[in-house]
């Protein structure tokens, strides 16, 4: 990860539309963007590791980065994707925190707004509200954690293929010439096994049907939803698991 210089102006820009600073007043804004510093990432670089202490906060501002989840066996465990713009290792903001994810640049650059753990810490003792928001956060995020391991080890394999598949639409979906959804990132087989616990050939055989059925279109890392509210009626199979929508970053 590469320290860039741009005006603060620029971060504060980006700070605007953020969540977590939304409605500071506009001197606190300024303060904020004051102490972040930008930073880059390049593509399959890692941003932080799973269990490494978590020592910055950031706010993702261009490109996306990948949710990887390492179980006790060893197995890498695609949980899914942030766009901008997104808070990432909120957990920072609690003394002597791990990261509970790993976080990967998909793009060619991501680019991010930084905070280490002090000057977080100086912002929150700072404006209070912050200390709020971010345990709402950590709380939110770790609920939609448990929503995901309960999908791998509960649902049909069909129906985690079309909620991951849900999911990315909302995260990195763009419309086709067609009146499809294309999901705008690279996204091979493997990956789609990988983010739903099972294997290539069952993603490869899935999605095969659902071409039959004019329910999606798929290439080489490339996937189209051309009939979304059908592939919702697969995620939503079992009442007593609503679809999650929303990913769970760090």
């Amino acid at each position: 990860m590469k320290t860039i210089a741009l005006p603060n102006q620029t971060a504060y820009a980006y700070i605007q539309h953020s969540r977590y600073f939304q409605g500071l007043p506009e001197a606190a804004l300024h303060a904020v963007a004051h102490a972040a510093r930008w930073c880059t990432i390049s593509s399959e670089q890692y941003l932080f590791h799973q269990g490494d202490p978590a020592q910055h906060f950031y706010l993702l501002c261009e490109g996306q980065l990948r949710l990887i989840q390492i179980t006790p066996e060893g197995k890498q465990i695609i949980l899914g994707l942030l766009s901008p713009i997104r808070e990432v290792g909120i957990v920072a903001a609690i003394p002597n925190a791990e990261y509970p994810l790993t976080m990967q640049c998909l793009n060619p650059t991501g680019t991010l707004l930084a905070w280490d753990s002090a000057s977080l810490t100086a912002l929150i003792e700072q404006y209070p509200v912050l200390a709020v928001r971010a345990m709402r956060m950590v709380t939110g995020r770790f609920v939609q954690l448990q929503t995901l391991y309960r999908e791998l080890a509960t649902l049909r394999v069909e129906q985690r293929i079309a909620r991951a598949l849900v999911r990315l639409t909302r995260q990195a979906g763009v419309p086709d010439h067609v009146g499809g959804t294309l999901i705008g990132i690279p996204l091979s087989r493997q990956h789609l096994a990988d983010m739903t616990g099972t294997t290539l050939y069952t993603v490869s055989r899935t999605l095969s049907a659902w071409e039959q059925q004019g329910i999606v279109t798929s290439g080489r890392e490339r996937v189209i939803v051309r009939d979304r509210e059908r592939l919702i009626a697969i995620a939503d199979d079992v009442p007593s698991s609503p679809l999650q929508i929303e990913p769970p970053p760090c």
